[in-house]
């Protein structure tokens, strides 16, 4: 097990976040969210239908497959299409 996965495994963390705005019905994704709305998360990288129907962004997180956060980390862009 490396060292970070130790420590998050290892860390307690409690998340209190209500969200109200959320345009759909709450369903077991909303953990994720608001996890990532309280750590302050730049990105919430997911190919969940029910977060993704949150669009491109919510509450400033920005919403994305691992495919294009991968792009960003590594400052690449997607190919273009043939």
């Amino acid at each position: 097990m490396t060292d970070v996965l130790r420590a998050v495994l290892d860390t307690n963390v409690i998340v209190a976040a209500h969200l109200s705005q959320s345009p759909r019905s709450p369903t077991d994704d909303d953990v994720f969210v608001a996890c990532a709305i309280v750590g302050k998360a730049t990105h919430l990288v997911t190919y969940d239908p029910h977060v993704r129907d949150l669009g491109h962004e919510y509450r400033s997180v920005q919403i994305v497959d691992a495919l294009h956060f991968l792009y960003l980390v590594r400052g690449d862009k997607p190919p273009l299409p043939s």
